[in-house]
């Protein structure tokens, strides 16, 4: 059987439309979709509902779980936010039981489906690196997991028992090789490519395709122009004219781990002839005019070098214009990238790695460097004065870090953070997201910027294996929101319990 295999539409009809068009060209004898459907998109209607004709098998993804209110839109940054309530005022009833609908996951045979990971699927937590990929791989006996979520194209290998990440390339897979395949984007790619991203395999030749489709980015140009609740997606912010603009753009934000609140269908177990059931050669849709398909990446070695070196100049050009401690001005709305990226890494590299902080200092303790975060923003950066490297330069409520960790086992937990807060600023409020917990204070002034103090804000309860937790700013501040070095968790004692004011269950 010929599967398309699509992911994170996001509500972009002219690359849906793109995607199809290639796979009726391919043969498709079905298509899957993992998940995202709708959000961020101006066609969230036609896209959903041509998803349904279309597609013979579909899993739930965060964004799609948001319009039934299974997790908070608080987990979202606020142009996520904003973009998903408009999104849930263009679905009528039918098309909300729909997703209301949708499993967390599905297994046809030996292939598993499931829009994020597969260990924790209602987490929808990201796949970056082997060690996630090999916390997969250990939660299910499938051969091939198809993945989506991180809008990048990816491929892993577990081949006796290591793990491997191997290049998004075309390739026919060995049959004692287990693989998880990351589909991309088909309406939002983040790879620094305006192109949509799907996988096409053919289990007869187990041969695997990374396909990427162009569309009209002259009609998504307009179309989200027209729609004020939408912020512009970063494949138009990376579609510029010259190379200055290209430099310029700023990779878009992935979304902070999120988790579906209730009780949803979690997995469908199907067979390779229930895809085949319906008619699957049904008639095209009206594509005239939606794009040609391309390769993208260099395929040589040398090819890929010379792009390295360039990620390696521009990230060297920006350490040299670095300058001393004078904050930047506010952005106006309507020239800064909305959400941010990741400072660190230069525009289309691949992101970094999930940062693991270093080994406890103490007993039950764990020691987050701001070094170590995952920077999403424009406007903050790495500083080392005070006493030792820290963020700073942070006074925009977009900017945000985030640290991924592993603890050995549920436990409640002290958090501190080692922070400095000067100049005429008193206070400033921050927020602090676990899962479905947050933690909201405000941070008093310690006298100036290099005064660093560390401060106990509250108590959280962090799961056994991966966690994510994030530092924003609460709202929008009204000046400089603090420098920070570290982020302290104290194990507390068994039995101990937190005040009732120190955490909050976002709802």
């Amino acid at each position: 059987m010929r599967l398309a295999v699509v992911s994170d539409i996001h509500a972009n009809l002219p690359a849906w439309r793109a995607v199809i068009a290639d796979a009726v060209a391919r043969g498709a004898d079905a298509v899957i979709c993992l998940g995202d459907i709708v959000g961020y998109g101006p066609w969230p209607a036609d896209v959903l509902a041509e998803v349904r004709t279309r597609c013979r098998l579909c899993v739930l993804g965060n964004h799609d779980a948001a319009m039934v209110g299974r997790f908070s839109l608080e987990r979202f940054r606020r142009g996520a936010r904003r973009a998903a309530r408009w999104t849930r005022r263009q679905l009528n009833a039918d098309a909300l039981e729909f997703l209301r609908g949708l499993p967390l996951s599905a297994e046809v045979d030996d292939l598993l489906f499931v829009h994020a990971e597969t260990a924790a699927p209602e987490e929808f937590g990201y796949v970056d690196d082997e060690e996630d990929a090999a916390v997969c791989f250990r939660a299910t006996e499938a051969r091939l997991v198809f993945i989506g979520h991180t809008h990048v194209p990816s491929l892993f290998a577990m081949r006796d028992g290591r793990v491997e990440r191997l290049s998004a390339d075309d390739r026919t897979l060995e049959p004692s090789v287990r693989y998880l395949i990351g589909v991309g984007s088909v309406g939002d790619p983040r790879d620094g490519v305006s192109a949509a991203s799907y996988v096409f395999f053919d289990d007869a030749t187990e041969s695997l395709e990374f396909r990427r489709c162009e569309f009209d980015l002259a009609t998504c140009k307009a179309a989200w122009a027209a729609v004020r609740d939408l912020e512009p997606p970063y494949f138009l912010r990376a579609h510029r004219d010259t190379a200055a603009e290209r430099e310029a753009a700023i990779r878009a934000p992935k979304v902070a781990q999120l988790r579906v609140k209730g009780v949803l269908a979690p997995t469908v177990h199907l067979h390779a002839t229930d895809l085949a059931a319906a008619d699957t050669a049904a008639t095209p849709l009206s594509l005239a005019g939606q794009g040609r398909v391309r390769r993208v990446w260099p395929r040589t070695v040398a090819g890929r070098v010379a792009l390295a070196l360039i990620a390696l100049g521009a990230f060297a050009v920006g350490l040299a214009l670095r300058g001393s401690r004078p904050r930047a001005p506010a952005e106006s709305a309507a020239t800064a990238p909305v959400g941010g990226a990741p400072s660190r890494v230069p525009d289309g590299a691949a992101p970094p790695a999930p940062r693991v902080p270093p080994p406890p200092r103490a007993p039950g303790e764990i020691v987050l460097a701001a070094a170590a975060a995952d920077r999403y923003g424009q406007t903050f950066r790495m500083e080392n004065f005070g006493g030792g490297p820290h963020i700073g330069h942070w006074h925009n409520e977009r900017d945000y870090l985030v640290w991924r960790f592993r603890t050995p086992s549920p436990a409640e937990y002290e958090i501190g953070l080692d922070y400095a807060l000067g100049g005429p600023v008193a206070s400033s409020r921050v927020l602090i997201a676990v899962g479905r917990q947050s933690l909201r204070f405000a941070l008093p002034s310690t006298g100036n910027w290099s005064n660093f103090t560390e401060r106990v804000v509250g108590h959280l309860r962090l799961p056994a294996g991966l966690t994510v937790l994030e530092v924003r700013p609460d709202g929008r501040p009204s000046s400089g929101i603090m420098n920070l070095r570290s982020v302290r968790l104290r194990e507390r004692p068994s039995g101990a319990t937190a005040e009732p004011d120190d955490r909050e269950d976002v709802r």
